[in-house]
């Protein structure tokens, strides 16, 4: 993991590894291009390669939120010293 920036989500490949793993599958890097094709490859790599992880979300905190403004749902902020969430179930299982 490198640290980029604190706004910057970075996505490293192992092109050498995924070349082996798509001509097996079919699943190209076009796949990749959305968190739902990214997570649709993971699955497969996951039984493709027995058990093995596709990746890793370091940083859940941020991954949330980036899900929650591509998908324009959720708030969340402090009111009186609290933090406060306003998501439903259905827009987490969106995220």
């Amino acid at each position: 993991m490198l640290p980029v920036a604190k706004s910057t989500e970075a996505f490293f490949l192992n092109k050498t590894l995924f070349d082996r793993f798509s001509a097996n599958t079919g699943i190209t890097t076009d796949a990749l291009r959305s968190y739902d094709g990214i997570f649709s490859a993971a699955r497969a790599y996951y039984d493709w390669s027995d058990g093995h992880n596709f990746l890793q979300i370091n940083d859940y905190y941020h991954y949330a939120y980036v899900g929650m403004k591509a998908h324009g749902i959720g708030s969340y902020g402090i009111t009186n010293f609290s933090f406060f969430l306003q998501i439903s179930i259905a827009q987490i299982m969106k995220i």
